[in-house]
């Protein structure tokens, strides 16, 4: 049952982001070709947004709906990739730290861990 749990997960995840992705930049497109390049009071197309390197200015739906696809969505992914990147680390290592600890600390840490033959010829 877990296995299956994972994988659904998973697979929610990835269209999450795929989702993500493509609409940004759909939307983006969208934003370059169709919306005016100084406000239009009567369309009501009066917030400023950046749509690639140029800004455009659309309605309130419009803004809400960037807003929604860059905070809401984009949040909800980071933390996807974050929580997937946590569990694959613990499923990686089968529990055990993912990180071993010398027992000195301090300088001589990160040269024993980084030469560790040289151990003994130092001594």
């Amino acid at each position: 049952m877990t296995r299956l749990l994972k994988k659904i997960v998973v697979v929610v995840w990835l269209a999450t982001a795929a989702f993500t992705g493509l609409a940004g930049v759909g939307t983006t497109f969208y934003f370059l070709t169709e919306m005016p390049r100084s406000p239009d009071p009567e369309t009501r197309r009066i917030y400023s947004v950046a749509a690639g390197n140029q800004r455009v200015y659309v309605n309130r739906t419009e803004l809400e709906w960037e807003d929604f696809l860059r905070y809401d969505l984009g949040t909800l992914t980071g933390c996807g990739v974050v929580t997937l990147g946590v569990v694959f680390l613990i499923r990686e290592h089968n529990g055990q730290p993912p990180i071993k600890r010398a027992k000195t600390s301090g300088p001589s840490l990160l040269l024993l861990s980084v030469t560790p033959r040289l151990r003994g010829k130092n001594r």
